[in-house]
């Protein structure tokens, strides 16, 4: 499973890691997916 919403097209965002000494890493914010079930009358 992508982890993309497929009703928003929301993905994951890019940032960085910064540590006390300000130096910073590339890191990846994931998305908080949850499966949900909808009924449609």
């Amino acid at each position: 499973m992508a982890r993309k919403c497929a009703i928003s097209g929301k993905g994951p965002m890019s940032g960085n890691n910064v540590s006390h000494a300000k130096n910073r890493t590339k890191r990846r914010f994931l998305l908080n997916l949850r499966t949900v079930r909808i009924t449609l009358d």
